[in-house]
């Protein structure tokens, strides 16, 4: 009797054996070890600081400051300045739903949080509290410098206008006799 013809089936049979008993050890993995992000209720109760806000200028390489509109959990300002990781996109001019700690004596959003455009926190909004306080946005709101561009180019454009009837007008009146 010869061995050969047995290897191949005690082969897969070890193999079989070998996975049967380590796979239920493997649990799911992530590249990062916040994946899963956390509930609204979570994220609420590990931050001090919650509020909407819109983001007006960049201070720094991760500086943000917000003008507040409603806060849940903070103290009674009309602005924040909150530490925001690149991770996080933040656009000035849009409203976001900030959640954060005070990391070394600065507010900073959680890297893993729920921290995100107002628009789209429908979870949280329905989660939250009546705000603590509420701040009417100012009347005007700045003009973006594309905003300001154009309006200037607008002007020169009418400027111009203006000068070129002007001019075709007087040489009219001078080539009457």
């Amino acid at each position: 009797m010869t061995i050969r013809p047995h290897i191949l089936p005690l082969l897969l049979l070890l193999c079989g054996v070998l996975f049967g008993t380590l796979a239920p050890m493997t649990g799911v993995t992530y590249a990062l070890s916040c994946a899963v992000q956390p509930s609204a209720p979570e994220e609420y109760d590990r931050s001090t600081l919650v509020f909407r806000g819109i983001a007006e200028e960049k201070s720094g390489e991760d500086t943000f400051t917000f003008r507040t509109v409603d806060t849940w959990k903070g103290p009674d300002e009309e602005q924040f300045e909150v530490r925001v990781s690149s991770w996080i996109p933040i656009t000035l001019g849009d409203e976001y739903l900030v959640y954060a700690a005070a990391e070394d004596g600065v507010p900073a959003a959680h890297l893993c949080g729920r921290t995100a455009l107002w628009s789209a926190a429908t979870e949280d909004r329905v989660f939250l509290p009546e705000p603590l306080y509420a701040f009417t946005p100012a009347a005007e709101t700045p003009m973006s410098p594309l905003a300001r561009t154009l309006l200037g180019a607008s002007l020169v454009i009418a400027l111009l206008f203006v000068l070129r009837v002007y001019s075709l007008r007087s040489r009219k009146k001078r080539s009457r006799p």
